[in-house]
């Protein structure tokens, strides 16, 4: 199968969400012997030279990039205030990529185009045009204008009227753009009812799958007593979970359990974030060298998440190594998961404070969730069986 997959940003080196997802999806397409070319911003922000690119991503097919610059200004933000366009779209918008996606599909014919979520999705009437023959897919990471409205519920005046705007707008486009694809493949079960319910008639549930020959756990590291949040930080979902954890739980927790110690980790951590070094027992340490070392260190994961869609990558990789998770409901969307088997589940203060302190005095019960996660993971989120359900998929799409 020939499959051209474009890319919001470029996907290595697999840190965060977004990233993971689509190189777990290159690696997935790349096993199962399919002709892949790929073609990527690459932005300021996750800026990759492709020359330091190392032979494991080169070899999953030709990769091609379009610089961008998305970052936010402020002046071009409150411009937008007086356009009907989405800032969120807007700004991925440009017309090197069309250009660059024109001669692509001059020069190669290809099976499927395989879009990875909405900020690339404006791209779908260039494809249509010169690639007439082709099955046109939205992979949808999320349901985007939902993250935006979850924000906007947990904030204040006014900042809460500028995300009621722009979810109105980034809702208009979504649902617009949905009816313009051959396909959408949502990562949750959960997603997938919201875009029926929006008229999606053509739609293939694909979560995210892991390498679980890679992600495996190894209980000698682990330090008891330790408690972590691992994820990219420059996204504001993350930055107000680590916050209202912070600010409204560690304290609590340690009062039942001092000698516990709370370790934030990941790419892109804002300075003000540094200060919370200053709380007890606390440690921000950035951006780690292995992702897998680092969790296989700690006992405890936490994901507070108060907003969000999609599906939690690094939940899946964590309930891979073994690790006893706690998180919110809206954490837990997508992951087929049960409360107090093999994840535990805490939407307010007081039950959150409760889990953890709970966990940290038991050791056998953090065995015993950890375990039953990694059981989970190796039964239904294998990257390579997720990859060859949505291929076969894509086979039956392609011959109707």
């Amino acid at each position: 199968m020939r499959i051209l997959q474009l890319c919001f940003r470029v996907p290595y080196p697999p840190h965060d969400g977004g990233a993971i997802a689509m190189y777990n999806m290159a690696k997935g397409f790349h096993e199962h012997g399919c002709e892949l070319t790929m073609l990527s911003f690459n932005t300021v922000k996750h800026y990759v030279d492709p020359e330091t690119l190392p032979t494991d991503f080169k070899k999953l097919g030709d990769f091609y990039t379009v610089p961008l610059d998305a970052s936010v200004r402020p002046l071009d933000a409150f411009l937008n205030l007086f356009s009907k366009e989405s800032y969120n779209i807007s700004r991925f918008d440009i017309d090197d990529f069309h250009q660059k996606l024109k001669e692509l599909l001059q020069k190669n014919e290809y099976d499927i185009i395989h879009f990875e979520g909405l900020f690339v999705s404006m791209y779908v009437d260039t494809a249509r045009k010169y690639a007439p023959k082709s099955k046109l897919v939205l992979r949808q990471h999320n349901v985007e204008h939902l993250i935006w409205a979850r924000l906007a519920d947990d904030s204040r005046f006014p900042k809460k009227q500028y995300l009621n705007l722009l979810t109105k707008r980034l809702k208009e486009y979504e649902l617009a753009t949905l009816p313009k694809f051959d396909a959408i493949v949502p990562i949750t079960d959960i997603d997938e009812k919201h875009f029926k319910d929006w008229g999606v008639s053509e739609s293939f549930v694909s979560s995210t799958g892991v390498d679980t020959n890679l992600f495996k756990p190894d209980f000698s590291q682990n330090e008891p007593l330790t408690v972590y949040h691992l994820g990219s930080l420059n996204w504001l979902p993350n930055q107000k979970a680590v916050t209202w954890f912070v600010e409204e739980v560690w304290e609590e927790v340690l009062k039942e359990v001092p000698n516990a110690q709370f370790f934030i980790a990941g790419k892109d951590i804002p300075e003000w974030v540094y200060e919370y070094n200053q709380i007890p027992n606390v440690k921000v340490i950035g951006e780690v060298p292995s992702a897998i070392d680092f969790m296989n260190s700690k006992s405890i994961m936490v994901v507070p998440l108060k907003s969000g869609s999609g599906m939690r990558i690094k939940i899946v990789e964590g309930m891979s190594l073994g690790k006893p998770i706690i998180t919110t409901s809206i954490g837990a969307e997508g992951i087929k998961c049960t409360h107090k088997k093999n994840i535990l589940i805490a939407d307010t203060q007081q039950e959150f404070v409760r889990e953890l302190v709970t966990l940290l005095n038991d050791r056998a019960k953090q065995e015993k969730i950890g375990t039953e996660a990694n059981f989970l993971i190796q039964d239904c989120y294998s990257n390579t069986a997720k990859t060859a359900e949505l291929l076969a998929y894509y086979q039956k799409l392609i011959e109707k």
